[in-house]
């Protein structure tokens, strides 16, 4: 297996990839549709370049997709929020997104960037296995934004952060400026946070 970006795909072959990611997490089980942002903004964000939308992916030597995390990149890229991390059912429990995660931890260190946020449900196995990669719930009241229009607010959520340089929980100052720049990237106000 190895871990690849997406943009170093020849353009058909990424966007096949694309596709492909994008119909496994929606067919899976561990998405709400709601959550699912619309194939299009995904070949559009890569087609277009867009710096702060990014895939890796863990492939066979085949080609076969083992597993992905999609991640967005925020305020000239001083944290990243993972947006969707997927694995396989016949490769789970087997290190696959750690690897993946390790492989981007090393990325944006080498950019100086100090904070990955998730998103996650309260009892999900996603949310033990990013706490397993040392991932903190923040101590916050978190709604996630609609993703599409006409789409509900989710309020289930925890949202989920570590240092990727001593594991640390980010300032509520970091918060509020990620909250600030993700809130309004889907067009929405910052939230208010009780301090």
């Amino acid at each position: 297996m190895k871990i690849v970006d997406i943009r170093h795909f020849e353009k058909e072959l990424a966007i096949n990839y694309i596709k492909e990611c994008h119909e496994l997490i929606s067919n899976s089980q561990h998405f709400n549709n709601d959550e699912i942002d619309s194939l299009e903004y995904w070949i559009t964000s890569y087609s277009s370049g867009d710096p702060t939308w990014n895939l890796k992916l863990s492939i066979e030597d085949d080609g076969n997709i083992v597993g992905f995390i999609v991640y967005q990149s925020f305020l000239c890229n001083q944290y990243i929020l993972l947006t969707y991390v997927f694995v396989k059912n016949v490769f789970r429990r087997s290190g696959v997104a750690k690897k993946i995660l390790n492989v981007i931890v090393e990325d944006i260190k080498e950019k100086n960037v100090n904070f990955v946020f998730a998103e996650s449900n309260k009892e999900s196995k996603f949310r033990v296995a990013i706490e397993k990669l040392g991932f903190h719930k923040l101590e916050i009241d978190y709604a996630q934004p609609p993703l599409k229009k006409g789409g509900d607010w989710v309020y289930d959520l925890d949202l989920m952060a570590i240092n990727v340089r001593d594991g640390s929980l980010p300032k509520i100052e970091v918060v509020e400026m990620f909250l600030a720049d993700f809130y309004s990237s889907l067009g929405f106000p910052a939230p208010t946070m009780q301090k």
